[in-house]
């Protein structure tokens, strides 16, 4: 049975393969009797040629216009295409060296490459030093789309851009997996501009080759549609000669088909794109049949928007040429690489931009200025604004947010930018996207000065302050709670908000007799769900050597099932065995590994505690406090 599949498979990647080559001879015998028009070249026909393109957005926030650019867009993109020469594998650069030391390079391996350095939040050049490439592997592919965790996902994006020397490996050493692995998983994370900029260091003709395939997705996704039909035609040949093989499934013929299909109608060139559709749905090389649809909508102007957008690359960008407003919910706007890529697109609605700008920060691919620019883009009268207050939940959350934002950016009153700015992060807390809100709103945070007129707003401001690393601003407003403590009962409350996130910063605060159990009876809650923040906040303080503020430590190992998801055993053995062995990006892949399935939400306080003693242990303090800070956030307290 097995072998029957097997050559049915490959037959039909036979058929797509020949049906690319035919599409192909059919667009350079028409293109050699001049380019055929669908229709002329109106403004918002979507099939204007590459000058007369609209410009776009693009997610550098500069323009793009589906050209050709040189280099792939975002912060970390570099200027040359090749690979930087690395030193040999026998140079440790952990190894303390005196005098000049005289050694070969070894040729610029795929394992090596990356765009971040040490200096620029990279993990270092011995990253995997003790780890085998066949596990390094496994781990990359076993890491969600969805890591469910801000912090996790800064993580896991500078692991997978930081340049290090390749893990232990034997023949196979050569082989590209590794290298695809990363790009495919930046790609899911939603970092396209960054898996481009690692793309953009293998050397060119790898790029047409190994890669291929990848740099054409991230090029659609960037709407680079020039350079990604480039890729599609220079790759249908070498589609031809594997369509058999054992690897025809790497080279995904079908993402070829859509890939040129698209490309035709993008020319003008009308006979292939009929051809190639005609094919795709004979041979079901379009299962959704979305593909289908938009292409018939964009041949002859009758065929019907899908309900739903696969998250696919082709399929976005022939939605994205159409030139028509996209219905609303037709876009996975939750998919983090659809967010990120549609945020160029003009077809968006007001309410469909802001859902994929949250999205997009949720996932770390958007930061805190390009998340407030979205929100700056929704258009609000003055009256809008004025009232922003009374209008609080009267819009969708995104929308709401915007509004709020831009009322908190124009109040004079400082007490009214803290009101504004309580009520987003309450309403962000809600949805499930404090992180996203703390981001936007930092700098109307920052703008207030902690003073006694404010001290119902010290704990939302401190918390938000310490949520995103900003200890110095949230510490002022945990002085001003703990000044005022003795005489406002609104500084107690704050205090009480605040004391563990200041104890978990690392602000000594020994001068306020404070304890877990003095902090539970100020809470004022159930028992039970008392004893659960209790828990995890010890397991924490034990994991930051704060042994002495956890007098529930103890309880860790008796802690009871049910509450919250129970962790796997076997994982978190293997982390304590990688920190043990100093294998610092093994025991960074099992830590983001450990968050699943729910991220830092409802997270285990076993866990919390295996990975913060992990991270401490290889050298990462402050990644620790971080991670501990985000439990306790989604935890409630």
């Amino acid at each position: 049975m097995h072998e029957v599949m097997r050559i049915l498979t490959s037959h039909r990647c036979l058929l797509l393969a020949a049906s690319l080559l035919l599409m192909t001879e059919a667009a350079q015998a028409q293109q050699s009797n001049g380019p055929i028009r669908l229709m002329p070249p109106a403004t918002g026909s979507g099939l204007q040629p590459d000058g007369d393109s609209p410009s776009v957005p693009s997610l550098d926030g500069g323009q793009t216009d589906g050209s050709q650019s040189g280099g792939f867009t975002g912060a970390l993109a570099p200027s040359s295409g090749f690979a930087p020469l690395v030193p040999s594998q026998t140079v440790s650069p952990s190894t303390p060296r005196r005098g000049i030391q005289i050694e070969s390079l070894a040729r610029p391996s795929l394992e090596t490459i990356g765009p971040l350095e040490p200096q620029d939040g990279g993990f270092g050049y011995d990253l995997w030093e003790g780890s085998h490439r066949g596990i390094v592997l496994g781990l990359i592919r076993q890491l969600p789309n969805d890591i469910r965790s801000h912090w996790g996902e800064g993580m896991a994006r500078r692991l997978l851009l930081t340049n290090a020397e390749g893990p232990q490996a034997g023949p196979e050493a050569t082989d590209s997996a590794l290298l695809r692995a990363r790009i495919r998983r930046l790609i899911a994370l939603g970092h396209i501009a960054d898996a481009g900029a690692l793309i953009e260091l293998v050397a060119g003709p790898l790029q047409e080759t190994v890669i291929a395939r990848e740099k054409a997705e991230v090029l659609l996704y960037l709407g680079r549609y020039d350079e990604a039909c480039n890729t599609a035609r220079g790759r249908v040949e070498r589609a031809m000669a594997v369509a058999t093989s054992e690897a025809a499934a790497e080279n995904d013929p079908e993402f070829w088909q859509k890939t040129l299909v698209f490309c035709n109608i993008r020319a003008g060139e009308i006979a292939p794109a009929q051809l190639g559709l005609q094919l795709m749905q004979e041979l079901g090389g379009d299962p959704e049949g979305a593909f289908l649809a938009l292409g018939q909508r964009m041949l002859d102007g009758v065929g019907h928007f899908p309900d739903l957008l696969p998250a696919k690359a082709p399929e976005l960008a022939m939605a994205d040429q159409l030139g028509e407003a996209l219905p609303e919910g037709m876009l996975d706007l939750k998919d983090p690489k659809i967010a990120v890529a549609s945020l160029r697109l003009k077809g968006l609605s007001a309410n469909e931009r802001v859902l994929a700008a949250e999205t997009a920060a949720a996932n770390a691919a958007l930061d805190g200025d390009n998340l407030r620019e979205a929100y700056r883009t929704v258009s609000f009268t003055q009256q809008q604004i004025s009232t922003a207050l009374s209008l609080a939940g009267s819009q969708p959350g995104g929308l709401d947010r915007a509004l709020l934002l831009q009322a908190a950016e124009a109040a004079a009153q400082p007490s009214l930018r803290a009101e504004l700015v309580l009520v987003a992060l309450e309403e962000g807390r809600a949805d499930g996207l404090y992180y996203v809100t703390a981001q936007a709103f930092a700098p109307s945070i920052l703008s207030l000065e902690p003073e006694p007129d404010l001290l119902w707003f010290a704990g939302s401001a401190g918390r938000a302050l310490y949520a995103l690393g900003k200890y110095e601003g949230a510490n002022a407003w945990f002085d001003l709670a703990r000044r005022e403590s003795m005489i406002s009962p609104q500084a107690q409350a704050s205090l009480t908000t605040l004391w563990p996130y200041a104890r978990l910063a690392g602000f000594s605060a020994s001068d306020w007799d404070g304890s877990l159990a003095a902090w539970g009876l100020a809470r004022n809650e159930s028992k039970e769900h008392i004893a659960d923040l209790q828990t995890l906040l010890a397991s924490a303080f034990e994991a930051l050597g704060q042994a002495e503020m956890s007098d529930l430590s103890r309880q860790l190992a008796n802690y009871p099932s049910g509450t919250w998801p129970e962790p796997n055993n076997n994982t978190l053995l293997a982390l304590r065995d990688a920190a043990d062995g100093n294998r610092r990006g093994e025991a960074i892949l099992l830590s983001l590994i450990t968050l699943a399935p729910k991220g830092t939400q409802h997270l285990h306080p076993r866990k919390l505690e295996a990975i913060c003693s992990a991270l401490i242990r290889l050298g990462y303090p402050e990644e620790a406090r971080h991670l501990a800070i985000e439990a306790a956030v989604r935890a409630g307290i």
